[in-house]
């Protein structure tokens, strides 16, 4: 009696899988339609969009540390939240253009730290020069893209 309702139960579950495994394949077909003349912006792409350097898991790391100097290069701490020692993280979201723009740069609201810092970030992210776009089948398309940025007080830059 035990062994019929395991079966039943893995049963239940393998089915339940092969539902979601399809749905998921059917979002990543929907996900991945033709891309010519197309203004979605995907969050699946073959090929995410970096900043300078591409391809292998060593580039991914060596692009990360270029974004985060550029950050650090950029970025600096606005008086009023200098004052009441504001630290944290705020995180970007924005879209990389099929040319390597970045545009509809915003924070979402339960990402937000504190109106200057935001302000902040959204400038220093604003100021990238292009990036390489996210492609879907060697076409570049529109890319939803998320980036923290970290404020904190130690050596940091502060606005005049």
């Amino acid at each position: 009696m035990e062994t019929k309702k395991a079966r039943k139960s893995c049963w239940q579950i393998s089915f339940g899988l092969f539902i979601f495994s399809f749905v998921t394949l059917l979002n990543l077909f929907a996900q991945k339609g033709d891309t010519e003349g197309d203004d979605k912006v995907y969050l699946r792409v073959d090929h995410m969009p970096y900043y300078l350097y591409g391809g292998s898991e060593e580039n991914y790391a060596k692009d990360v540390e270029a974004i985060m100097k550029f950050i650090s290069d950029n970025i600096r701490y606005p008086k009023d939240a200098w004052k009441i020692e504001k630290q944290g993280k705020v995180i970007c979201r924005f879209v990389v253009e099929k040319d390597g723009r970045l545009s509809d740069i915003h924070i979402q609201e339960r990402d937000s730290l504190y109106p200057s810092l935001d302000k902040e970030a959204i400038r220093v992210i604003s100021s990238f020069p292009k990036w390489h776009p996210g492609t879907i089948d060697k076409k570049a398309v529109r890319t939803g893209f998320s980036l923290p940025v970290i404020f904190r007080m130690r050596g940091a830059k502060v606005q005049e």
